[in-house]
């Protein structure tokens, strides 16, 4: 199916999606300072105008030999432990119910369709003009 997905742009650049679907979820970065495929700079424009992005540079001062072992891109990084470190800093509101609610979200190259209604998302595509797959 997603060979079948057209590049579509609105879906891949993250802050067109987050103002398309109004989403509260938060992004953790962590980005080396000396990352020779996609520089430090960039990462930061790029969190700064995204919605609850939270933006962590690592710099040589950051290298702690457990979690991030360089500043290189990757990082060295141990994504266990970083996983741990993040789910640590943040608190939950606790509940039992977790409900997804089926969405549009539409394009100009065309509209996607997510229903979650059998507990489990199911994709649909539909072209501008024709009918969905």
């Amino acid at each position: 199916m997603a060979s079948q997905i057209e590049m579509d742009e609105t879906l891949l650049y993250l802050p067109n999606l987050y103002t398309l679907i109004n989403t509260t979820c938060e992004v953790y970065c962590f980005h080396g300072t000396n990352d020779t495929l996609i520089p430090h700079t960039l990462k930061r424009a790029f969190c700064n105008v995204l919605p609850h992005c939270h933006y962590h540079e690592i710099s040589e001062a950051g290298i702690d030999g457990h979690i991030f072992k360089s500043t290189t891109h990757g990082l060295g990084a141990d994504f266990l432990a970083l996983f741990d470190f993040v789910m640590g800093e943040k608190q939950f509101e606790k509940s039992t119910i977790f409900k997804l609610t089926p969405m549009t979200i539409e394009s100009p190259v065309q509209d996607y369709y997510l229903d979650y209604t059998h507990g489990i998302p199911l994709l649909r595509t539909a072209k501008k003009g024709l009918n969905s797959n």
